[in-house]
């Protein structure tokens, strides 16, 4: 498949600064239940030794390649933005880890030489057949993929001043519409939705009896309202829109009086408002056999 298939919505210098300042690294939690999955298949763990290589698939700047850093003597992330490479390459302090910009959709790796791909938040970009046949290429015989994205549970209000501790917040309010909403408005691809659906349709394109999903690893992240719109700000498709429809009304502005009004808070600033993000980190692993 060449160049042209790609779906490229995170190009340009100005989007990876956006995407590095904003867009959250993984919690431990995510590294630590896939390379158990991975120790359990190969019969050996990282706490005595690290694994050999490890690619990381449509790496970003590096959110999803640095958490892994600790675990392999070799990483490689790879992705089509030239942009993105750049700034991955620019703050990258690990010696470990190397990021390569490609263009097409097959791995710059030799056959067999793989512990682990990881592909976090990026899967639903990919044509996945071609990935999962790439995956069988490059992997080592009981080699590990894992396809991980964070769903989004919903939000709760804090309603406490001052409070830092997830158990001081109130229920848990689904915004599902508030987000179709904000993506709706900014014409965001259709693939975006497979996020907010936790990879649901990627598990049933894998045809491999081994696959499965790793227990649910649940995680809070304690937000202003600027701060979650800053978030929201982190998506190519916003960024798209805003520069070819140069809208009177920001999106994302409209994205903030929509959580203010689920919150019963709309006569405070956003400055004021402070929330629960409540996720829930889904993981795909299988193995090559």
């Amino acid at each position: 498949m060449n160049e042209s298939n790609l779906i490229r919505v995170y190009e340009g210098n100005s989007m990876a600064e956006i995407y590095h300042k904003y867009r959250p690294s993984y919690p431990p939690i995510v590294p630590q239940a896939i390379m158990e999955y991975l120790s359990e298949k190969v019969g050996s763990g990282p706490q005595s030794q690290k694994f050999e290589k490890m690619l990381d698939v449509g790496c970003g700047t590096g959110q999803s390649t640095f958490i892994f850093a600790p675990f392999f003597r070799s990483i490689l992330g790879i992705d089509i933005s030239e942009a993105q490479i750049e700034k991955a390459r620019e703050i990258n302090e690990t010696e470990n880890i190397s990021f390569q910009l490609v263009n097409d959709h097959r791995f710059p790796v030799e056959d067999n030489s793989i512990d682990l791909v990881g592909c976090g938040t990026a899967a639903h970009w990919l044509n996945m057949p071609k990935f999962l046949e790439e995956c069988k290429r490059v992997l080592k015989p009981n080699g590990c993929c894992a396809i991980y994205v964070p769903a989004l549970k919903g939000i709760s209000n804090v309603e406490q001043e001052g409070a830092e501790k997830p158990e001081l917040h109130s229920s848990l309010i689904d915004i599902k519409d508030i987000v179709y909403r904000f993506f709706q408005n900014v014409h965001a691809h259709d693939r975006n939705y497979e996020c907010y659906n936790g990879y649901m349709s990627i598990y049933e394109e894998i045809q491999q009896d081994n696959k499965q999903w790793l227990k649910r690893l649940k995680h809070e992240m304690l937000l202003t309202l600027p701060q979650f719109k800053a978030l929201g700000s982190s998506i190519g498709d916003y960024h798209i829109f805003m520069e070819k429809e140069k809208p009177s009304i920001d999106p994302l502005d409209v994205f903030a009086s929509d959580i203010k009004r689920a919150l019963g808070r709309e006569n405070e600033s956003d400055d004021d408002v402070k929330l629960v993000l409540k996720l829930e980190y889904k993981v795909i692993v299988c193995t090559k056999q």
